[in-house]
Protein backbone atom coordinates (compact mmCIF):
# COMPACT_ATOMS: atom_id res chain seq x y z
CA UNK A 1 0.00 0.00 0.00
CA UNK A 2 2.96 2.32 0.58
CA UNK A 3 6.47 2.60 -0.79
CA UNK A 4 9.13 4.64 0.98
CA UNK A 5 6.43 6.32 3.05
CA UNK A 6 4.33 7.22 0.00
CA UNK A 7 0.79 5.87 0.44
CA UNK A 8 -1.05 4.55 -2.60
CA UNK A 9 -4.46 6.12 -2.12
CA UNK A 10 -6.06 3.96 -4.80
CA UNK A 11 -5.06 0.80 -2.97
CA UNK A 12 -6.03 2.33 0.36
CA UNK A 13 -9.56 3.01 -0.84
CA UNK A 14 -9.71 -0.12 -2.95
CA UNK A 15 -10.63 1.61 -6.21
CA UNK A 16 -9.13 1.34 -9.71
CA UNK A 17 -6.80 4.03 -11.01
CA UNK A 18 -9.44 5.30 -13.44
CA UNK A 19 -12.25 5.36 -10.86
CA UNK A 20 -14.78 8.16 -11.31
CA UNK A 21 -16.08 10.44 -8.56
CA UNK A 22 -19.19 8.36 -7.84
CA UNK A 23 -17.13 5.18 -7.38
CA UNK A 24 -14.63 6.90 -5.09
CA UNK A 25 -17.39 8.51 -3.01
CA UNK A 26 -19.26 5.22 -2.58
CA UNK A 27 -16.14 3.34 -1.46
CA UNK A 28 -15.08 6.18 0.83
CA UNK A 29 -18.37 6.13 2.69
CA UNK A 30 -18.21 2.38 3.12
CA UNK A 31 -14.79 2.75 4.75
CA UNK A 32 -15.93 5.70 6.90
CA UNK A 33 -18.68 3.56 8.42
CA UNK A 34 -16.23 0.74 9.01
CA UNK A 35 -13.24 2.62 10.42
CA UNK A 36 -14.83 5.57 12.21
CA UNK A 37 -13.15 5.82 15.66
CA UNK A 38 -16.54 5.97 17.39
CA UNK A 39 -17.44 2.44 16.23
CA UNK A 40 -13.98 0.81 16.16
CA UNK A 41 -12.59 -1.31 19.00
CA UNK A 42 -9.00 -0.07 18.68
CA UNK A 43 -9.56 3.70 18.77
CA UNK A 44 -5.93 4.70 18.15
CA UNK A 45 -5.39 2.44 15.14
CA UNK A 46 -8.82 3.32 13.75
CA UNK A 47 -8.09 7.04 14.05
CA UNK A 48 -4.83 6.74 12.10
CA UNK A 49 -6.54 4.68 9.41
CA UNK A 50 -9.48 7.05 9.34
CA UNK A 51 -7.26 10.09 8.79
CA UNK A 52 -5.55 8.35 5.85
CA UNK A 53 -8.93 7.47 4.34
CA UNK A 54 -10.15 11.08 4.55
CA UNK A 55 -6.88 12.38 3.06
CA UNK A 56 -7.11 9.84 0.25
CA UNK A 57 -10.70 10.74 -0.58
CA UNK A 58 -10.16 14.50 -0.54
CA UNK A 59 -7.10 14.07 -2.76
CA UNK A 60 -8.72 11.87 -5.38
CA UNK A 61 -12.02 13.75 -5.45
CA UNK A 62 -10.35 17.03 -6.41
CA UNK A 63 -9.15 17.11 -10.06
CA UNK A 64 -6.11 19.34 -9.38
CA UNK A 65 -4.95 17.49 -6.28
CA UNK A 66 -5.54 14.17 -8.02
CA UNK A 67 -3.49 15.14 -11.07
CA UNK A 68 -0.60 16.25 -8.87
CA UNK A 69 -0.87 13.09 -6.78
CA UNK A 70 -0.94 10.83 -9.87
CA UNK A 71 2.27 12.44 -11.08
CA UNK A 72 3.98 11.75 -7.74
CA UNK A 73 2.57 8.24 -7.63
CA UNK A 74 4.12 7.42 -11.00
CA UNK A 75 7.46 8.65 -9.73
CA UNK A 76 7.16 6.53 -6.59
CA UNK A 77 6.28 3.45 -8.66
CA UNK A 78 9.06 4.13 -11.15
CA UNK A 79 6.67 4.58 -14.04
CA UNK A 80 7.28 7.01 -16.92
CA UNK A 81 5.50 10.34 -16.78
CA UNK A 82 2.75 11.01 -19.29
CA UNK A 83 2.95 14.20 -21.33
CA UNK A 84 -0.11 15.71 -19.67
CA UNK A 85 1.27 14.89 -16.22
CA UNK A 86 4.54 16.65 -16.93
CA UNK A 87 2.59 19.91 -17.19
CA UNK A 88 0.57 19.43 -13.98
CA UNK A 89 0.49 22.41 -11.64
CA UNK A 90 2.02 21.57 -8.28
CA UNK A 91 -0.62 21.20 -5.57
CA UNK A 92 0.09 20.85 -1.85
CA UNK A 93 -0.96 17.51 -0.33
CA UNK A 94 -4.23 17.46 1.55
CA UNK A 95 -4.08 17.10 5.33
CA UNK A 96 -7.35 16.62 7.20
CA UNK A 97 -5.65 17.17 10.56
CA UNK A 98 -4.34 20.53 9.39
CA UNK A 99 -7.75 21.49 7.97
CA UNK A 100 -9.39 20.58 11.29
CA UNK A 101 -6.85 22.63 13.22
CA UNK A 102 -7.68 25.69 11.12
CA UNK A 103 -11.44 24.97 11.16
CA UNK A 104 -11.69 25.61 7.44
CA UNK A 105 -15.04 25.35 5.59
CA UNK A 106 -13.84 22.09 4.03
CA UNK A 107 -13.13 20.58 7.44
CA UNK A 108 -16.63 21.60 8.56
CA UNK A 109 -18.16 19.95 5.51
CA UNK A 110 -16.22 16.75 6.23
CA UNK A 111 -17.57 16.85 9.77
CA UNK A 112 -21.10 17.46 8.46
CA UNK A 113 -20.79 14.52 6.09
CA UNK A 114 -19.75 12.23 8.94
CA UNK A 115 -22.80 13.38 10.92
CA UNK A 116 -25.00 12.65 7.91
CA UNK A 117 -23.55 9.15 7.46
CA UNK A 118 -24.26 8.40 11.11
CA UNK A 119 -27.87 9.60 10.79
CA UNK A 120 -27.56 12.95 12.57
CA UNK A 121 -29.14 14.93 9.74
CA UNK A 122 -30.12 17.90 11.88
CA UNK A 123 -26.54 18.56 12.97
CA UNK A 124 -25.28 18.06 9.41
CA UNK A 125 -27.83 20.62 8.22
CA UNK A 126 -26.72 23.15 10.83
CA UNK A 127 -23.07 22.84 9.79
CA UNK A 128 -23.98 23.27 6.12
CA UNK A 129 -25.81 26.48 6.98
CA UNK A 130 -22.73 27.71 8.82
CA UNK A 131 -20.51 27.01 5.81
CA UNK A 132 -22.89 28.69 3.36
CA UNK A 133 -23.04 31.79 5.54
CA UNK A 134 -19.24 31.97 5.32
CA UNK A 135 -18.96 30.90 1.66
CA UNK A 136 -22.25 31.40 -0.25
CA UNK A 137 -20.72 30.01 -3.46
CA UNK A 138 -19.30 26.77 -2.07
CA UNK A 139 -20.50 23.96 -4.39
CA UNK A 140 -19.57 21.20 -1.92
CA UNK A 141 -21.89 22.73 0.67
CA UNK A 142 -24.82 22.63 -1.76
CA UNK A 143 -23.87 19.07 -2.73
CA UNK A 144 -24.06 17.97 0.89
CA UNK A 145 -27.33 19.84 1.39
CA UNK A 146 -28.74 17.95 -1.59
CA UNK A 147 -27.74 14.61 -0.07
CA UNK A 148 -29.28 15.54 3.28
CA UNK A 149 -32.61 16.45 1.68
CA UNK A 150 -32.52 13.27 -0.39
CA UNK A 151 -32.20 11.28 2.83
CA UNK A 152 -35.16 13.25 4.19
CA UNK A 153 -37.12 12.10 1.14
CA UNK A 154 -37.36 15.54 -0.46
CA UNK A 155 -36.09 14.70 -3.96
CA UNK A 156 -37.25 17.98 -5.47
CA UNK A 157 -35.24 20.03 -2.97
CA UNK A 158 -32.26 17.69 -3.38
CA UNK A 159 -32.30 18.19 -7.15
CA UNK A 160 -32.51 21.96 -6.64
CA UNK A 161 -29.37 22.04 -4.49
CA UNK A 162 -27.46 19.75 -6.84
CA UNK A 163 -28.43 22.16 -9.62
CA UNK A 164 -26.96 25.04 -7.60
CA UNK A 165 -23.76 23.05 -7.09
CA UNK A 166 -23.62 22.39 -10.85
CA UNK A 167 -23.94 26.13 -11.57
CA UNK A 168 -21.06 26.88 -9.21
CA UNK A 169 -18.90 24.05 -10.64
CA UNK A 170 -19.98 23.72 -14.29
CA UNK A 171 -17.14 21.31 -15.12
CA UNK A 172 -18.33 18.79 -12.53
CA UNK A 173 -20.35 16.17 -14.40
CA UNK A 174 -21.25 14.32 -11.18
CA UNK A 175 -23.54 17.16 -10.07
CA UNK A 176 -25.39 17.17 -13.39
CA UNK A 177 -25.83 13.40 -13.28
CA UNK A 178 -27.32 13.65 -9.79
CA UNK A 179 -29.78 16.33 -10.91
CA UNK A 180 -31.01 14.11 -13.76
CA UNK A 181 -31.21 11.07 -11.47
CA UNK A 182 -33.23 12.87 -8.81
CA UNK A 183 -35.60 14.51 -11.28
CA UNK A 184 -36.20 11.14 -12.90
CA UNK A 185 -36.77 9.51 -9.54
CA UNK A 186 -39.06 12.25 -8.35
CA UNK A 187 -41.22 11.88 -11.46
CA UNK A 188 -41.69 8.14 -10.83
CA UNK A 189 -42.35 8.07 -7.11
CA UNK A 190 -43.49 10.56 -4.54
CA UNK A 191 -41.02 11.26 -1.77
CA UNK A 192 -43.77 11.15 0.83
CA UNK A 193 -47.56 11.19 0.58
CA UNK A 194 -48.77 14.75 0.53
CA UNK A 195 -51.81 15.90 2.47
CA UNK A 196 -54.69 16.73 0.15
CA UNK A 197 -55.08 20.46 -0.32
CA UNK A 198 -58.43 21.64 1.13
CA UNK A 199 -60.97 22.89 -1.34
CA UNK A 200 -61.68 26.58 -1.83
CA UNK A 201 -65.02 26.14 -0.04
CA UNK A 202 -63.30 24.76 3.08
CA UNK A 203 -60.62 27.46 3.03
CA UNK A 204 -63.17 30.29 2.77
CA UNK A 205 -65.50 28.63 5.27
CA UNK A 206 -62.76 28.21 7.86
CA UNK A 207 -61.75 31.86 7.44
CA UNK A 208 -65.36 33.03 7.89
CA UNK A 209 -65.77 30.88 11.02
CA UNK A 210 -62.55 32.35 12.38
CA UNK A 211 -63.84 35.88 11.81
CA UNK A 212 -67.19 35.01 13.46
CA UNK A 213 -65.36 33.62 16.49
CA UNK A 214 -63.29 36.79 16.86
CA UNK A 215 -66.45 38.94 16.60
CA UNK A 216 -68.14 36.81 19.29
CA UNK A 217 -65.11 37.23 21.54
CA UNK A 218 -65.23 40.98 21.02
CA UNK A 219 -68.94 41.07 21.88
CA UNK A 220 -68.21 39.19 25.11
CA UNK A 221 -65.75 41.91 26.02
CA UNK A 222 -68.21 44.74 25.26
CA UNK A 223 -71.17 43.03 26.97
CA UNK A 224 -69.59 43.01 30.44
CA UNK A 225 -67.52 46.19 30.75
CA UNK A 226 -67.92 46.34 34.56
CA UNK A 227 -67.29 42.66 35.32
CA UNK A 228 -63.56 43.16 35.71
CA UNK A 229 -61.28 40.64 37.42
CA UNK A 230 -59.40 43.20 39.52
CA UNK A 231 -58.00 46.70 39.35
CA UNK A 232 -54.76 45.25 38.00
CA UNK A 233 -56.47 43.23 35.24
CA UNK A 234 -59.22 45.53 33.91
CA UNK A 235 -60.78 42.86 31.68
CA UNK A 236 -64.22 41.28 31.95
CA UNK A 237 -64.19 37.84 33.56
CA UNK A 238 -66.35 36.43 30.76
CA UNK A 239 -63.80 37.65 28.20
CA UNK A 240 -60.86 36.02 30.01
CA UNK A 241 -62.72 32.71 30.03
CA UNK A 242 -63.74 32.99 26.40
CA UNK A 243 -60.49 34.34 24.87
CA UNK A 244 -58.32 31.15 25.17
CA UNK A 245 -61.10 29.04 23.65
CA UNK A 246 -61.43 31.58 20.87
CA UNK A 247 -57.67 31.54 20.21
CA UNK A 248 -57.52 27.74 20.10
CA UNK A 249 -60.54 27.51 17.83
CA UNK A 250 -59.19 30.16 15.46
CA UNK A 251 -55.81 28.39 15.29
CA UNK A 252 -57.53 25.10 14.52
CA UNK A 253 -59.64 26.67 11.76
CA UNK A 254 -56.66 28.42 10.16
CA UNK A 255 -54.60 25.21 10.22
CA UNK A 256 -57.53 23.12 8.92
CA UNK A 257 -58.06 25.55 6.08
CA UNK A 258 -54.31 25.48 5.29
CA UNK A 259 -53.97 29.19 5.98
CA UNK A 260 -50.98 28.42 8.23
CA UNK A 261 -48.32 25.69 8.08
CA UNK A 262 -47.42 22.91 10.48
CA UNK A 263 -45.00 24.20 13.13
CA UNK A 264 -42.49 21.33 13.01
CA UNK A 265 -42.32 21.42 9.21
CA UNK A 266 -41.75 25.18 9.23
CA UNK A 267 -39.04 24.98 11.87
CA UNK A 268 -37.07 21.94 10.67
CA UNK A 269 -37.90 20.91 7.12
CA UNK A 270 -39.24 24.19 5.83
CA UNK A 271 -40.32 24.97 2.31
CA UNK A 272 -37.99 27.92 1.78
CA UNK A 273 -34.30 27.72 0.80
CA UNK A 274 -31.73 27.38 3.57
CA UNK A 275 -30.30 30.81 2.85
CA UNK A 276 -32.48 33.76 1.81
CA UNK A 277 -31.69 34.83 -1.73
CA UNK A 278 -33.31 36.59 -4.63
CA UNK A 279 -32.38 33.82 -7.07
CA UNK A 280 -30.17 30.78 -7.54
CA UNK A 281 -26.44 31.32 -7.02
CA UNK A 282 -24.42 31.85 -10.15
CA UNK A 283 -20.71 31.47 -10.78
Amino acid sequence: MSRDGFINYYELLGVPYDADEATIKKRYRELVRKFHPDVAVDKLEAHEKFVQIVDAYQTLIDPIRRAAYDSKLRQALGLPQEEREAQVIEAPPFSWLEERRKRTPLSLLIEAEHHMLRGNLKRALEICREVIEAEPKNPQAYELLAEIFERLGNFEKAAEYFAYAAQLAPSNQYYRMQVERLLSRGSRVSAKPKTAEPSLFIKIGSLIMCIVTIVACTMAFVASPKDVVSQFIPLPLSFIKFAPVCGFFCGFLLRYGAWIRSAERALFYGTEPIMPRSGPPVG
